[in-house]
C-alpha cells in the first residue's frame, strides 16, 4: 500500500508479474508498466477506483508502477 505522490517503484522478484487486481484508494491516479523502471506498456489505475477481475490481456503483468500520475 502506497499513498498518492510517490514515483516509480520496482516489484520485488515474489510479485512480479502477478496482478490480477487492483485498488486505488486516493483522489490521485496511478499507473503499472510492464516493465521495470517505469517502461513497457502503461495501465492507469484511476483514482478512488479498483478492478476486481483485470482483463486477461493485462493480467500478471505489472513490474513497476507510481502514484503520482496515470500514463
Amino acid at each position: 500500500m502506497r499513498g498518492a505522490g510517490y514515483g516509480n517503484y520496482n516489484l520485488i522478484s515474489s510479485v512480479n508479474d502477478k496482478m490480477d487486481s487492483w485498488i486505488n484508494r486516493t483522489g490521485t491516479n496511478a499507473a503499472g508498466y510492464s516493465n521495470a523502471n517505469g517502461s513497457g506498456d502503461c495501465q492507469t489505475f484511476h483514482s478512488n477506483s479498483k478492478d476486481n477481475n483485470v482483463n486477461f490481456a493485462n493480467s500478471d503483468e505489472v513490474s513497476s508502477w507510481k502514484t503520482n500520475g496515470g500514463c
